[in-house]
């Protein structure tokens, strides 16, 4: 397993940060305020054994009460607004043809 440390001011390490999160490979372990506009970070990542990652089951319920379950790996939940979520990740057809 990898570790990696960040640690500067927030202000020009947010992009930087923002895109780990959503990476389905890493996973922020502490975030920790160093002082004001400083933040140290610490993230490890699965990278070199992707087959660790747990199978998530996300259930969408319809107008009429229906239940659609889909599984993704690596999901990211992002909270749109305070009843809006988007959620978003990998999923496969195992009866699809694979690409060449």
């Amino acid at each position: 397993m990898l570790t990696m440390h960040l640690k500067g001011d927030s202000y020009y390490i947010e992009a930087f940060v923002t895109h780990l999160k959503t990476q389905p490979f890493f996973t922020l372990l502490t975030e920790n305020r160093i002082k004001e506009g400083e933040v140290e970070l610490n993230f490890t990542t699965n990278l070199f054994k992707p087959s660790l990652s747990p199978l998530s089951v996300v259930e969408l319920v319809t107008v009429d009460e229906r239940v659609i379950q889909i599984e993704l790996l690596h999901p990211v939940e992002i909270r749109v607004d305070e009843h809006i979520r988007q959620i978003s990740g990998f999923s496969y057809d195992i009866f699809a043809a694979p690409q060449r």
